[in-house]
């Protein structure tokens, strides 16, 4: 794609599949995450976290910034599609939102492959039920997904659309998922209908349906 700015995968959170924000590892495996997208992590029933990348356990409390991929992010440029300024990697979120020139309404992406977003809801859709991109056994609700995907699927890194997000109203059908097992598990440990409002965005739904969950406990 001519004005989308290809992005080296280790300044690539494997989680949102974003450029990383305030970059967090493990100190076990040394795998790094946006700060935010490893906070969000639940512990399993065992009480203990585990790498959505490698799955070895690692200590919440224990993972730190990772002053030296941010150190790098400042030495690596892109040039916005928009303003077609060259900037540091490390601006590259503040950017995106605070660009002028950018085209909100044609929502022209910044990385490759991250695309357009802004989808109206198409009719009648049914959020229930999906089928797996692996295998493409069908009919099974999000949580029934996560768990198949975990028995059937969970040394699979084939790059895969996540169903679960292509049916929201933000979705994108075309977007693939680096690491889907990783993705599922991280993204998807609630069923979006019992906690969404499909008017908000992204972001506030994800933050709602956690400290709902929260209340569980």
């Amino acid at each position: 794609m001519a004005d989308s700015v290809v992005v080296e995968e280790k300044y690539m959170c494997p989680i949102c599949r974003e450029v990383l924000k305030k970059p967090t590892s493990t100190r076990e495996c040394l795998h790094r995450f946006c700060e935010g997208c490893l906070r969000q992590m639940r512990p399993s029933d065992d009480g203990n976290h585990y790498c959505p990348l490698c799955r070895g356990p690692f200590q919440m409390l224990a993972t730190f910034h990772d002053v030296q991929i941010e150190g790098e992010m400042g030495t690596v440029y892109f040039t916005c599609p928009g303003c077609k300024h060259k900037l540091p990697l490390l601006m590259y979120n503040g950017h995106q939102s605070a660009c002028k020139k950018l085209s909100r309404s044609a929502a022209v992406p910044l990385l490759d492959p991250v695309a357009p977003t802004s989808q109206e809801t198409p009719v009648a859709l049914n959020r229930s039920t999906f089928k797996c991109p692996l295998c493409d056994l069908d009919n099974l609700d999000c949580e029934g997904l996560r768990e198949h995907v975990n028995q059937a699927h969970a040394n699979s890194t084939a790059p895969v659309v996540c169903p679960v997000c292509a049916s929201m109203p933000w979705g994108n059908p075309e977007q693939r998922s680096g690491n889907f097992v990783a993705h599922i598990n991280l993204r998807h440990q609630f069923e979006y209908e019992t906690f969404v409002d499909y008017s908000k965005d992204e972001d506030a739904i994800l933050q709602e349906a956690i400290r709902e969950s929260l209340n569980d406990f």
